[in-house]
């Protein structure tokens, strides 16, 4: 059974927030359009987000590693909120209350 949903692209493309429609057949996602009622228009970004949504390849679960060079384990999202880096972007964070930050590696 095939199902059309209206949703938001995930890919968060600020200010624009592209409206979506997914095609989605036995849980799968099949198809992505621009909404109509919202300018019908998707950006490259929102349509590859089709192919983001079902890789094998997808991170799923937080990877950790002890320091840098290390190898990358799988980890529980407990294990990560505990972990040094969530501890320095909440203190990033608390730093600048209402600011966005990143950090990249």
């Amino acid at each position: 059974m095939t199902a059309t949903i209206r949703t938001m692209c995930p890919m968060n493309c600020h200010p624009t927030l592209c409206g979506m429609l997914v095609e989605v057949e036995d849980g799968h996602l099949v198809a992505v359009r621009g909404d109509p009622d919202n300018r019908g228009f998707l950006c490259i970004r929102g349509q590859a987000s089709r192919e983001i949504i079902g890789n094998p390849r997808r991170l799923l679960l937080p990877l950790l590693r002890a320091r840098r060079g290390d190898k990358l384990r799988r980890g529980g999202t407990k294990r990560w909120i505990s972990s040094p880096g969530a501890c320095a972007l909440r203190g990033a964070r608390q730093s600048a209350p209402g600011r966005g930050r990143a950090v990249r590696q």
